[in-house]
């Protein structure tokens, strides 16, 4: 589970993070969740889901 891994890396690193986030899961047969708010990361993504609050109720749909 990664938690924002691109929150402290300057944002032309962030397609290197991304890369090695792809690379790992493939070598080590290892499903990863990531919560982020970078596109770049979120792109090297199978699936993907947005979540959203209005007036305080949480609405989550797939990012297809």
């Amino acid at each position: 589970l990664f938690d924002e891994p691109g929150k402290m890396i300057s944002r032309e690193y962030l397609p290197n993070v991304a890369e090695f986030l792809k690379q790992y899961a493939a070598k080590t047969g290892r499903q990863i969740i990531m919560v982020t708010h970078h596109e770049v990361l979120a792109d090297v993504a199978d699936v993907g889901y947005v979540v959203k609050q209005d007036n305080g109720v949480s609405e989550v749909s797939r990012n297809v």
